[in-house]
């Protein structure tokens, strides 16, 4: 995928979309090492329920985009069978001094497992943008 990097720290993608730059104080922390403290979204299914992404969110609202990394054959990927994680089993791995996992081991209940890590473009870890709310009152 193509992509470009502007002066406002974002990354725009070859289709378009923008993705926002995160500095590594911006990422979720694992407070307690073990991914208790984090929320999982799984994202972006495929036709076998494999989650494509997993968005992780700390108690202070740091989030970031994880994808799998290389992506195992269909076969291999864990199944999100509810499409909530849910039934995923997520442990955080290779922790930082601010307790940023920089990766997840995500496991199925048939043992199907795949490692997710940051999602990378332009060698910058990087987060979709989010459509901004109407503040308006």
């Amino acid at each position: 995928m193509a992509t470009t990097t502007n002066t406002t720290d974002t990354v725009t993608a070859s289709n378009g979309q923008l993705f926002d730059v995160i500095k590594p104080e911006d990422m979720p922390r694992d407070a307690n090492g073990d991914g208790s403290g984090l929320w999982y979204t799984s994202l972006e299914h495929d036709e076998m329920m494999c989650a494509q992404a997993i968005e992780v969110m700390d108690e202070a609202g740091r989030w970031a985009i994880y994808e799998p990394v290389p992506k195992p054959p269909p076969e291999k990927r864990p199944q999100d069978q509810f499409g909530n994680a849910a039934a995923l089993r997520i442990v955080t791995g290779q922790h930082d001094k601010l307790r940023v996992p920089w990766a997840l081991k995500v496991s199925d209940h048939e043992g199907r497992s795949a490692v997710y890590q940051p999602l990378k473009m332009d060698s910058k870890v990087v987060r979709a943008q989010r459509p901004r709310r109407n503040t308006r009152t």
